[in-house]
């Protein structure tokens, strides 16, 4: 991974614009990460995925991609909203989560996709802490299940494989009580954090992050 001329986080494993379809997500987390370890992000900018139309997966998002399915706004969805949202309020960056809330909730609580917030998202969007406690022990529950939910292919799929969503929790969870977020322990997410990394080159200034806030907040 590294840092663009956008102050946005790319992946080095994809070419574009396969390298920039998670910025929003990765630079988010990242930004995330550091906030809850009182360190400053000023490396990265999340204002680079805001545009007057809402938020887009990164500045240079193609209106299409190779299959003709847009990439720009009407692309956002929960899986780079929460994070945004999430690091945005650590940051204390008042302005921009009052956007996303904003914005989201005059769309009728759907995000650029024109879907629906997950029960997360809204957690998070309307601070009610005992949902936030809830949405991270009703995911664990949901962990022990051997199929997931695909939002990119929209489809269930196996969850045998799948660390993505470890890494969506731990966001969440870091924000919920620490009894609901310790039902999952430290061995099994920084498990997760490897094996979801492992395949990107230079990933070892996020990887470490993820294991200092793991090694702080459990």
């Amino acid at each position: 991974m590294k840092i663009d001329s956008y102050k946005t986080l790319v992946r080095e494993q994809n070419s574009y614009p396969g390298s920039i379809g998670d910025s929003c997500c990765d630079t988010s987390e990242y930004a995330h990460l550091k906030a809850m370890l009182d360190e400053s992000s000023d490396e990265v900018d999340l204002h680079a995925f805001v545009t007057p139309k809402g938020f887009l997966r990164h500045p240079t998002a193609p209106e299409k991609d190779e299959n003709g399915d847009s990439w720009r706004e009407d692309d956002f969805t929960t899986d780079q909203g929460l994070p945004l949202f999430l690091a945005s309020v650590a940051k204390r960056d008042f302005a921009l989560p009052i956007s996303i809330y904003m914005r989201i909730k005059e769309a009728g609580w759907r995000t650029g996709n024109g879907d629906l917030v997950s029960l997360s998202f809204f957690a998070a969007l309307s601070a009610k802490q005992w949902l936030i406690n809830l949405c991270t022990v009703g995911q664990v529950l949901l962990f022990q299940l051997p199929w997931r939910w695909s939002d990119s292919k929209r489809q269930i799929e196996s969850s045998t494989t799948s660390s993505s969503d470890y890494l969506s929790w731990f966001h969440l969870a870091l924000h919920a009580h620490p009894l609901c977020r310790r039902l999952i322990s430290k061995k099994t997410l920084k498990a997760k954090v490897q094996v979801y990394y492992a395949p990107e080159p230079n990933n070892e200034m996020i990887v470490l992050l993820y294991d200092r806030v793991i090694d702080k907040y459990w």
